[in-house]
């Protein structure tokens, strides 16, 4: 999706394709992504 001239690609899928983990906390509301090598 393209929003104000920027290109917006979804966190978990690009991230996923990278190799790595994705955790979402919802008490805080907050993302967690994890490579390991």
């Amino acid at each position: 999706e393209i929003i104000s001239s920027r290109t917006m690609l979804p966190l978990r899928f690009i991230s996923e394709n990278l190799g790595c983990s994705i955790v979402w906390v919802d008490a805080t509301k907050t993302i967690t992504i994890t490579y390991e090598s």
